[in-house]
């Protein structure tokens, strides 16, 4: 329904509306967006009629912002929900499969989960540890509103506090058996493994972190280990594993000839122009990978 529509007008209640929603599709607008926050329930029905025949006539589609309720009285093609709303599987239930559902993105994080991200990690190394319980904050409402996976790095502690659904530590933090004793049976555990000796040693674990396969400046420092650690983890590991450290779409190939079927990404989405299509890019080329 989306595929060809290149422009998206949102515009409230006005005197003109008619006219003005009109002139607007007939200068190619796709989407026609009501957007009236402090309207009462019946006058935003009664605008939403005007937004209907128009988009009849025009060809366009119309949607309305934020509820799902006057999305259905109004007859629209969908319905547009923002970060603090309804999340979106609760909306999907609320209106079916036939109208579409859109999502405000505000951060990164925000952007690749909507895009097919299925774990999203929160690393701030340096930050306060109020700063970062108030990122998790943003971090546990998109994995909700996505149905993703929120891990915190290195920090058991915080883990807990950001509810998150996991920690990930490395070879130089608390080991995985003394991280199980804080954290519980219900949160995963991941572990950075670099060598094939840890590798081997990672029971405990739900998952590793196995790299960096190549330079990165996200760790400046770690030495690049190559795609001979993919094939030896491929061979050898017993739990799930990512491939980490300078993957994007160029060096993605490889690093799936090498054995590995997940990995793990940060400049790749953080870094793209459009975070979305490059989080669905990599997607697409695991899942296709795996068939």
């Amino acid at each position: 329904m989306l595929d060809d529509a290149l422009l998206y007008f949102v515009c409230g209640i006005r005197h003109d509306l008619e006219q003005l929603l009109t002139a607007a599709c007939e200068g190619g607008v796709d989407v026609l967006q009501l957007r009236a926050k402090d309207a009462l329930d019946d006058e935003v029905v009664a605008a939403g009629r005007v937004f209907r025949r128009v988009a009849d006539e025009t060809g366009s589609l119309f949607v309305v912002n934020d509820r799902p309720d006057l999305a259905l009285r109004c007859e629209a093609d969908g319905v547009h929900v923002g970060q603090r709303d309804l999340p979106v599987p609760q909306v999907r239930e609320l209106v079916g499969d036939e109208l579409l559902v859109g999502l405000s993105a505000h951060t990164p994080a925000q952007i690749a989960a909507a895009g097919g991200v299925d774990v999203v990690q929160l690393r701030a190394k340096d930050a306060p540890d109020d700063e970062i319980v108030a990122a998790g904050r943003v971090f546990r409402h998109v994995a909700d509103e996505t149905g993703s996976l929120f891990v915190v790095n290195d920090r058991p502690d915080l883990a807990l506090r950001c509810e998150a659904d996991g920690v990930h530590v490395g070879q130089g933090d608390l080991p995985v058996p003394r991280v199980r004793e804080l954290v519980g049976d219900d949160m995963l555990v991941g572990l950075s493994a670099h060598t094939s000796a840890q590798i081997a040693a990672a029971d405990g674990a739900d998952y590793l972190g196995i790299g960096p396969v190549f330079a990165t400046p996200t760790k400046e420092e770690a030495e690049a280990f190559g795609l001979e650690l993919v094939r030896e983890a491929a061979r050898t590991s017993r739990v799930p594993w990512f491939a980490i450290g300078g993957i994007d779409l160029s060096t993605l190939d490889e690093v799936l000839a090498a054995g590995a079927t997940r990995v793990a990404v940060v400049r790749a989405i953080a870094d793209a122009p459009d975070p979305r299509a490059a989080a669905h890019s990599l997607r697409s080329s695991l899942a296709a990978a795996r068939r």
